[in-house]
């Protein structure tokens, strides 16, 4: 799970997903490295709703991932299910 909000959402009120990595969207490009190298592993992407994740996704598609998919509804659909944070 990379999580892509901000460094201070990522610990902020909502929380974040246990084990999530936190990159920032606009940092992503620049942190590959820190990524997985099987390309084909899944990966969930998650933000407070999902439009940086869905960007995020998109981003990471075009860098040949080719299981990179968004959390749809993000932290915020995460936590109205009740689902753990940490």
């Amino acid at each position: 799970v990379i999580d892509v909000r901000s460094a201070e959402e990522f610990v902020g009120e909502q929380g974040h997903i246990a084990g999530a990595l936190n990159v920032p969207l606009g940092e992503l490009p620049a942190r590959l490295e820190e990524i997985d190298p099987d390309r084909t592993r899944p990966i969930a992407l998650v933000c407070r709703t999902d439009r940086r994740s869905a960007s995020a996704a998109t981003l990471l598609t075009a860098q040949g991932y080719t299981a990179a998919r968004a959390l749809r509804g993000g932290m915020t659909a995460w936590r109205e299910r009740g689902l753990p944070t940490a």
